[in-house]
């Protein structure tokens, strides 16, 4: 687990590995130069769990603070947790039960919860449902459809990692990794995470996270179009524009940019996805409703 100033966040997380079915046989925690009460919070847990902090005096990237906990960790089981979100009791031992060795990474059925308002599937308000092993490869040349708190062998790991140094796309960079050398992905049916919205998530940086999948879809364009073959490879980078087109599109309508929202729709209703025609035809604000989105002012 990460965390950086998380007190307002990481007490949820700390319960919710209390309360495992299937405890953990270690928690290591990377503090990236908190100012705040994190580290007195996470202190709070000494008895409870068998907690291990390493601490950077400043904020490193995901990527690197994640590398940084794994190098202190000595199982042979490696699962990510996030400092804001939550695990349901059965996370840890669902995880468990379909990790069936190396060439495994199980990825979990997420909630997506914000908090006093509301908690729908991850996969329906988002579009990230799995695909079988023979189409994975190809649909995480378009997206990530891994969820970060995955569960995976510290084999697999040390074959195909580490984490790199960066921030957004550091899980995505280690699956396509893993997907190119055979690995394949497994997702539980039964819920096991409440995956927290809203607060100033790092995905929610949308132009910055735009920027980073740019950068890593190039440096694994060679492979994965040898490996795919240029249509398939192809195929995966239209969806994956198509997709980013609506999410602006939401985003927009989100902040009230109503006129906005349509001419990012309207621009690419060409590409045959139906949500952008929606976007295109409908009032902004039956959109709106059927998205959830709270009303223009």
């Amino acid at each position: 687990m990460l965390a950086g100033n998380s007190a307002h966040v990481i007490g949820p997380m700390l319960a919710s590995l209390v309360g495992q079915r299937r405890p953990a046989d270690e928690v290591v925690i990377h503090d990236g130069g908190s100012t705040d009460e994190t580290l007195s919070i996470i202190r709070s847990f000494d008895s409870l769990l068998p907690l291990t902090v390493v601490k950077s005096p400043s904020q490193r990237s995901v990527g690197a603070s994640r590398a940084m906990a794994i190098d202190a960790s000595t199982g042979d089981l490696i699962a990510i947790a996030d400092h804001d979100d939550v695990f349901l009791p059965d996370h840890l031992a669902v995880l468990e039960q379909h990790l069936t060795g190396p060439g495994t990474v199980v990825t979990p059925h997420a909630l997506l919860w914000t908090p006093g308002e509301r908690v729908v599937s991850m996969s329906d308000e988002w579009n990230v449902s799995l695909p079988p092993p023979s189409r994975q490869l190809e649909a995480l040349a378009g997206s990530n459809v891994i969820t970060g708190m995955s569960m995976y062998t510290r084999s697999d790991y040390e074959r195909f990692g580490p984490y790199r140094d960066e921030s957004f796309v550091e899980d995505w960079d280690l699956w396509i990794r893993m997907a190119l050398g055979g690995v394949r992905f497994v997702r539980p049916h039964v819920a096991t995470l409440l995956y927290r919205w809203g607060h100033a998530n790092v995905s929610s940086d949308r132009p910055a996270v735009q920027a980073a999948d740019s950068r890593l879809i190039a440096r694994h364009e060679s492979a994965l179009r040898a490996a795919l073959g240029d249509t398939a490879y192809d195929r995966a980078q239209h969806d994956r524009a198509t997709r980013a087109t609506w999410n602006q599109t939401v985003s927009l309508l989100r902040d009230g940019d109503d006129q906005g929202a349509r001419r990012v729709a309207r621009n690419a209703w060409r590409s045959g996805d139906k949500r952008l025609l929606a976007a295109t035809c409908l009032p902004p604000q039956l959109l709106r409703r059927m998205l959830r989105l709270p009303p223009s002012q």
